[in-house]
């Protein structure tokens, strides 16, 4: 068997299946295979979208399968889920470079951490910095140290210091801590799980009340915050909560018909996720993967490296005038002497607090190997959520094209998942540094906003930079998100595959930006507040299992900590669902673009979803004529008169082949 004529063979049977959505459009379905077999033999890299997803290889026959291949070929040719989209051939590399610089740090910052490790000696540290030298002026260093200054204000006798650095743990006992909540945190755990997965099934075969549930509770925990205010006589509080309820009740009534098709598109997002049984499985032990053996190593290392140094005197730290033996900062004690010296009468603990004679100084190397680690943990951590992009943007694509009445999705994910950690690896880490990079960015410039905050000019200035970055950010975001989907439906690179996507989104009139903020908007806020309610509840009812002396602060810890793993959790689960809403929207661009109508009940859905973005944008008419052409299968056009829809989809079809050769000669 030769490799394009399989392929090609395939692909004609699987269109030709794919393309009968009714009995009433016998000249679309042949307009549209020519289309397609035009298409496909455009091998140049300007050629549009999807003109190459099935054969990137020469038109020259190939050599023959060997018997792998060969076993491959009679997989694809079997499987039911196989389509006319999806590249289900087998993939090349793509962005190896990336790859191997990727697995370089990484190798690298695995070698160094355990030779950091081999060579420190972690007792000898924890003597050396241990309390009792480091806050004594006896510290070697201190009393070598020439720059000690000296109290240049004698204290009176009413003048007394007063430690406002409450020891914790007079109050607060880790260990402790440990034995008494850790049966609490692992309950916290499953519940948090637990409600994850109720909330999965729930917009899966309960939309609507899923979603209205969600959005009483909101209400209802407002107003009971308004409740709670005016019983403990905060009347002004009780009165905002109050009025942020009823504004919030008049907001979603008036939104009632955008909820409504939020409900349509979370149930949708929510069918193809339990269609596909090993989603989250996938994606968990993704998430797991990268915790255990790249996070908490890492931060073992970079803990271990902080132990490479020698003692040095604290240059900020002066002898207690009273009390030699200790010592205290000398900028706040400064602050209180020209105080003094102004007049002003006040108690010492007011500005003075006691602080370290000595300090821990590192080596030189320790700062940039732990900036490699952080780096190396950022990019990690950016490959590991484009390999779920990846992951689910791949299997949803397999869900989406698979031919009508298919019901069986084996090995969809585990087809997605082999590709990303194959063939496309460099792809995702390519994807994950540039995600990296504009962290970085941010953070850069959010850092220089807090550097200047005390000069106006210069906080307008970088509070406006920082605007800006922020916009440019999330476009460089959302785009490099869907050219991750895209690579996966495609096989494509990177590069190539933001092209495409930015071209179909554009072509179709699609945004480029966002697919809707309502339904982000919607789950996110409901996370957190069922998550705030999630650590409350769990605080108090473990108040009865601490101690006495300890119970408020313990209470307080753990519902702090219970609060973070609940959140953790369920903006997992609901992530996962906004990217399934993500994947479809761009299977349903790519529908578009080749003019098919594969699945008409998410079209219905993405149809409305278009209209929604065009009017909070301000965008065109979506009763024109133009939009009716470019989108001959919105629901308006098949409500309408059917031989004014034929006619318009017709001459959509028709010059779709005189579209593309534009597109080359412009290209």
């Amino acid at each position: 068997k030769i490799r394009t004529n399989s392929t090609h063979f395939i692909t004609h049977k699987r269109r030709s299946k794919q393309h009968r959505v009714n009995n009433e459009r016998p000249a679309r379905e042949s307009i549209a295979h020519l289309f397609f077999n035009t298409a496909s033999m455009f091998k140049s890299s300007s050629s549009p979208p999807f003109a190459r997803l099935r054969d990137d290889e020469d038109s020259t026959p190939t050599a023959p399968f060997s018997r792998g291949e060969e076993e491959d070929l009679h997989d694809l040719e079997n499987d039911e889920a196989a389509s006319a989209v999806f590249n289900y051939s087998p993939r090349p590399k793509t962005d190896r470079t990336f790859a191997r610089v990727f697995l370089l740090i990484t190798s690298a910052c695995f070698l160094l951490g355990i030779v950091v490790v081999s060579n420190t000696n972690a007792k000898a540290f924890a003597q050396r910095t241990s309390e009792d030298v480091l806050f004594s002026t006896n510290c070697e260093a201190y009393r070598a140290s020439s720059s000690s200054p000296t109290s240049r204000l004698l204290l009176s006798n009413k003048d007394e210091f007063k430690d406002t650095n409450d020891d914790l743990d007079d109050v607060f006992d880790g260990d402790d801590f440990w034995q008494s909540s850790h049966a609490w945190l692992l309950l916290a755990i499953v519940s948090a799980v637990a409600l994850g997965v109720t909330f999965l099934y729930g917009f899966q075969y309960h939309a609507s009340k899923a979603t209205w549930g969600i959005i009483g509770f909101k209400l209802l925990s407002s107003f009971s915050f308004s409740l709670y205010m005016f019983a403990e006589g905060f009347v002004f509080g009780g009165c905002l909560f109050l009025l942020v309820t009823l504004i919030l009740a008049r907001v979603f009534y008036l939104w009632r018909e955008e909820i409504a098709l939020v409900n349509r598109l979370l149930q949708t997002a929510a069918t193809a996720l339990s269609d596909q049984k090993h989603t989250l499985t996938a994606t968990m032990g993704i998430n797991m993967f990268v915790s255990m053996f790249v996070f908490i190593p890492f931060i073992f290392f970079m803990s271990y490296a902080w132990m490479h140094g020698k003692i040095g005197a604290n240059r900020f730290a002066m002898t207690h005038p009273s009390d030699g033996s200790k010592c205290i900062d000398r900028r706040s004690y400064d602050d209180y002497a020209s105080s003094r010296d102004e007049g002003a009468t006040g108690d010492m603990s007011a500005y003075v607090y006691e602080v370290n004679c000595c300090e821990w100084q590192t080596d030189s190397w320790v700062k940039p190997f732990v900036g490699l680690l952080f780096f190396s943990l950022l990019w990690t951590s950016s490959v590991a959520v484009c390999l779920r992009l990846f992951t689910i943007g791949g299997s949803t694509a397999q869900w989406y094209f698979a031919p009508s009445g298919t019901t069986a999705f084996k090995g969809t994910v585990k087809r997605s998942l082999s590709h990303g950690l194959k063939s496309q690896f460099g792809t995702i880490c390519f994807g994950g540094l540039i995600m990296s990079i504009v962290d970085m960015v941010r953070n850069m410039f959010e850092k220089a906003q807090r550097e200047h905050r005390n000069n106006a000019a210069m906080a307008a200035l970088m509070c406006c930079v920082n605007l800006l970055w922020q916009c440019f950010a999330e476009i460089i975001g959302f785009i490099s998100k869907f050219a991750i989907v895209y690579a996966a439906i495609s096989g494509d690179a990177f590069c190539d595959s933001a092209r495409k996507v930015t071209t179909i989104l554009q072509n179709n009139m699609l945004s480029t930006f966002a697919v809707w903020w309502l339904p982000p908007m919607i789950l996110r806020t409901t996370a957190f507040i069922v998550s705030v309610v999630f650590g409350v509840v769990f605080g108090l009812s473990s108040s009865n299992y601490f101690d006495d002396e300890s119970r408020s602060v313990e209470v307080v810890f753990l519902g702090v900590f219970c609060f973070l793993i609940s959140l953790t959790i369920l903006n997992f689960c609901l992530t996962v669902l906004l990217d399934v809403v993500d994947a479809v929207y761009l299977c349903y661009a790519v529908d578009k673009d080749l003019q098919m109508l594969t699945k008409p009940e998410i079209h219905d859905v993405m149809d409305e979803v278009v209209k929604k973005q065009t009017k909070n944008a301000g965008g065109f008419n979506t009763n024109n004529n133009a939009f009716n052409i470019a989108n001959p299968f919105a629901a308006n056009n098949r409500n309408s008169n059917n031989n004014n829809s034929n006619s318009n989809e017709m001459s959509a079809m028709a010059g779709a082949p005189q579209q593309q050769q534009q597109q080359q000669q412009q290209q």
